[in-house]
């Protein structure tokens, strides 16, 4: 390998790495989720809305045994967003489902 294709890959590698951390500085957590459907469910509702989520320590659920069974999921979000963030996760939170007699009630 010449020492030009090495200077690029490490060029390369040092620019991913910093890519990464600037974007891992800008986002902080919002709030650790129960379980990993939860946490997918109120991501996915804060993408709906537009504004960028991070899931972190999704993968980490396959190692329950090894590592503690709570505390490894995490929603993270712009520094920017978090405001809105919260009160749309204090906002699904308190949410009761409708159930269909109450809905038939409503209609009529």
């Amino acid at each position: 390998m010449s020492w030009s294709v090495r200077s690029r890959r490490s060029t390369l590698s040092k620019l991913t790495l910093r890519r990464w951390l600037c974007f891992y500085k800008r986002m902080i957590k919002i709030f650790c989720p129960d379980n990993l459907l939860e946490a997918q469910c109120l991501k996915d509702v804060l993408e709906s809305h537009g504004i960028a989520c991070h899931l972190g320590g999704s993968y980490l659920a396959g190692a329950v045994g090894e590592l503690p069974a709570s505390g490894l999921l995490a929603l993270y979000v712009e520094d920017y967003d978090a405001g809105l963030a919260k009160e749309m996760i204090e906002d699904y939170l308190k949410a009761s489902p409708i159930l269909e007699e109450s809905a038939r009630i409503q209609e009529d």
